[in-house]
């Protein structure tokens, strides 16, 4: 866990803020809001990449959080994480009156479809590859 929750908050709010501070000489709380739904895109890119390692971490004692919940507890994390994203991009719109934050929402079917893929090929990990692959496309994709 300690992996995903640092990549998140460096590629998220920290980079953000850090940038913000930098730059306003000030700290602002929107400054760590706004990159949060980024940060929870790029903690499941690293969350789907560890099932095609998810044997060999087994073996190898490697507890990762993949390996603690198992495969198929793992999706509802991954799911969870899109789906959390997506609800901080809607809060975001809301709270700063601005129709434009729910532009980075325009990859929601992608990440329905990665989920779909990732659901049914779970346990095979050649063709679920394609879930990792849609998974970094949603990251890269929005206009942050």
């Amino acid at each position: 866990m300690g992996q995903q929750v640092a990549v998140g908050i460096t590629f998220g709010p920290l980079v953000f803020s850090g940038s913000y501070l930098v730059q306003a000489n000030t700290f602002n709380l929107s400054a760590l809001l706004i990159p949060l739904p980024l940060g929870l895109l790029i903690t499941n890119v690293l969350w789907i990449n560890q099932y095609p390692d998810y044997e060999a971490d087994l073996r190898g004692g490697k507890r990762n959080l993949l390996v603690r919940f198992g495969k198929k507890k793992g999706l509802q994390i991954y799911t969870l994480l899109f789906f959390s994203a997506y609800l901080l991009l809607v809060f975001l719109a809301v709270i700063f009156a601005n129709p434009l934050w729910i532009l980075p929402l325009f990859p929601l079917p992608l990440s329905g479809n990665a989920i779909k893929i990732a659901r049914k090929y779970y346990e095979d990990i050649p063709r679920m590859v394609e879930a990792n692959l849609k998974t970094v496309q949603v990251y890269q994709l929005p206009v942050w």
